[in-house]
């Protein structure tokens, strides 16, 4: 962006007013709701690309105070570390035009340490266990949810199949919380990284954007860990089950995403309109079934090559 126009912080300073925007959105948990969990880390990473480092401090500093008042010592740390860092590093590796997996996983990175930290930190000072205090939020959470259903007056059988397995919803999601926060905190990042190649192209940056995200695929002698993970959950302990578990969410997670990939392709080869892009995207986010059928495409890709690029290049191992 040009810096050397007549008012040069009028850009940055709406930037900051987005920022600051969302971070008193995750405070007060108000109508943004979904779309703050996902899209906080755009404006962050956009400030870091676009603008000289001393704006980038500047709104930096800003959004450290705003988490300090609002959320005090205990959490602002946790916070800081993962949007400022998470998005200084997905900043830093998209200018650097690495590979869209690096980005992902270099954003995953400080959102998982500075989350499981905060929470083995509220756990000791609540001088619990981790997993006896995660169990007691977790069942906290599903009888405010119940309350919630009883509110907009949803049928009483599935209120009261809710109450009477409570604890038995609690134990299934704790089992298999690892990989459903992984997968959720992949999927944010994910996101955020395709909403800021979007915007980049808009801003005249294609410099930065210049890898085809229609391409991507992730190596094929990944399968054999999707294999594993189904022959875990076939054995009789219960820990393996769990494991196995755990790695079919993620890498039933990585092949949706390869299956994203062909869909972009085939829109991309038929020249299909954007509204008409965007609002099959918003249905996979909305609709688990149409994103199982995507996932099931990317994983045949392996083996019938839809896009034909394996002939082509050679497959990464």
């Amino acid at each position: 962006m040009d810096s050397g126009k007549k008012r040069p912080w009028s850009e940055p300073a709406i930037i900051v007013a987005v920022i600051l925007f969302l971070a008193t959105s995750i405070y007060y948990r108000n109508w943004t709701g979904f779309a703050v969990g996902l899209f906080s880390f755009t404006p962050i990473v956009l400030f870091y690309l676009c603008y000289p480092f001393r704006y980038f401090l500047v709104a930096s500093l800003i959004l450290v105070a705003v988490f300090l008042i609002f959320f005090g010592i205990d959490e602002a740390p946790f916070l800081v570390f993962t949007y400022l860092i998470s998005s200084m590093i997905c900043g830093e590796l998209i200018r650097r035009e690495r590979p869209p997996e690096q980005v992902v996983l270099g954003g995953i990175f400080p959102s998982v340490v500075s989350g499981i930290s905060l929470w083995f930190i509220q756990a000791y000072q609540r001088h619990q266990n981790p997993v006896s205090y995660f169990r007691d939020i977790t069942l906290q959470n599903l009888n405010e949810t119940v309350r919630y259903y009883e509110k907009i007056g949803m049928d009483r059988e599935t209120i009261e199949f809710l109450k009477n397995n409570l604890n038995d919803v609690a134990r299934w999601f704790l089992n298999l919380f690892p990989g459903i926060y992984l997968a959720g905190v992949t999927m944010m990042i994910f996101l955020n990284y395709l909403l800021i190649r979007f915007l980049l192209v808009r801003l005249e940056k294609q410099e930065m954007v210049s890898q085809s995200l229609t391409l991507w695929h992730p190596p094929d002698s990944m399968v054999w860990g999707l294999i594993g993970a189904g022959f875990l959950i076939l054995f009789p302990p219960s820990l393996l089950k769990i494991l196995g578990g755990n790695l079919m969410m993620l890498f039933c997670l990585l092949y949706f995403f390869q299956g994203l990939a062909l869909v972009a392709d085939y829109y991309k080869r038929k020249n299909v309109r954007m509204f008409w892009r965007n609002l099959s995207y918003l249905m996979l986010l909305v609709w688990p079934l149409l994103g199982m059928i995507v996932a099931f495409f990317g994983l045949f890709d392996i083996w019938i090559d839809f896009r034909k690029i394996r002939k082509e290049t050679p497959a990464r191992v």
